[in-house]
């Protein structure tokens, strides 16, 4: 069936992935693949929160226990150091604590 969708252009305009933080790096790539090729991408999520489960100690070993949201940024920040600072800048307002808890120190990216 994917092939089916690949060789159509692929199926979707846009693809989003919510909590792509706790993604292995497999499961996001699977809508991936099903885009358009233009198709504009949004990994959205945190990966400082809950991270992927994985089960095999060998998938493990050859590095899969890391989110694709998660390799993306170090890639990114390793690449664009000022994408790094404009990140931790970006990461210094909260926005969905209300008060008093608004006030609590916010961890930069």
């Amino acid at each position: 069936m994917a092939a089916v969708l690949r060789s159509a252009g692929g199926l979707f305009d846009l693809v989003v992935v919510d909590e792509s933080g706790q993604g292995l790096a497999p499961e996001v790539l699977l809508p991936l693949r099903l885009a358009k090729p233009q198709a504009p991408v949004l990994l959205a999520g945190d990966p400082r929160q809950l991270g992927p489960v994985l089960r095999s100690a060998t998938a493990a070993a050859a590095g899969l226990g890391v989110s694709l949201l998660d390799s993306w940024i170090h890639y990114w920040h390793s690449v664009l150091p000022q994408l790094a600072a404009a990140a931790a800048a970006a990461g210094d307002k909260q926005h969905r604590k209300q008060p008093p808890h608004s006030s609590a120190p916010v961890c930069p990216v």
